[in-house]
């Protein structure tokens, strides 16, 4: 029996005492409930980051194509999905200062696999991530913008050096996740 069966009897015609029986489960249900929540409870250690987008391009590009980048993407999250709306929308946001929401990462630690140890996996932010860098590569045209309709059709090579170089020093922040954060606490944070 849950809590709302437990409220709906407690709602029907009932002596005192039923009602009383009743409301000493609710209790009872409620103290084990807590106790359940503080025990599954995680203890999580965490700092919070401001990385420069070109700074996050780095950790991701840099040996992208051998799966030996620094920031990486696990193979539990979906491919890209993103339309040219959505990414345009959020290049658009970074370019007018807009507040993007943090992203979520994990420091890797991996005794066994030292080319693993210290690596960076990203936990919610790779749709974000990934739109940087197909746009910052020219890969995408921005399109369907809310704000700087000007900007339609523009590539990152189509803005001024001066521009480029802003975008590439904006900041994101991250949370990163430290310690003994094993795989099944980064899918349920996923």
């Amino acid at each position: 029996m849950d809590i709302r069966d437990l409220h709906q009897q407690l709602q029907k015609d009932q002596t005192e005492q039923e009602k009383v029986a009743i409301k000493a489960q609710i209790a009872a249900l409620t103290e084990r409930t807590e106790a359940h929540i503080r025990k599954s409870g995680r203890d999580l250690n965490y700092n919070i980051r401001e990385w420069s987008i070109e700074l996050i391009l780095n950790k991701y590009e840099d040996g992208l194509e051998d799966d030996q980048n620094e920031l990486f993407i696990p193979d539990y999250q979906r491919d890209f999905k993103w339309d040219i709306k959505t990414t345009s929308r959020f290049i658009e946001s970074i370019l007018l200062d807009f507040p993007i929401p943090y992203l979520y990462i994990a420091d890797i630690e991996d005794l066994t696999n030292p080319e693993n140890d210290g690596r960076v996996e990203i936990i919610d932010g790779s749709q974000r991530i990934r739109a940087l860098h197909y746009f910052v590569n020219n890969e995408i045209a921005l399109d369907h913008l809310k704000e700087v309709k000007e900007l339609e059709g523009f590539k990152f090579r189509d803005l001024t050096s001066s521009r480029r170089r802003r975008f590439l020093r904006s900041t994101l922040r991250l949370v990163e996740l430290k310690g003994s954060v094993d795989e099944d606490i980064r899918r349920d944070l996923f």
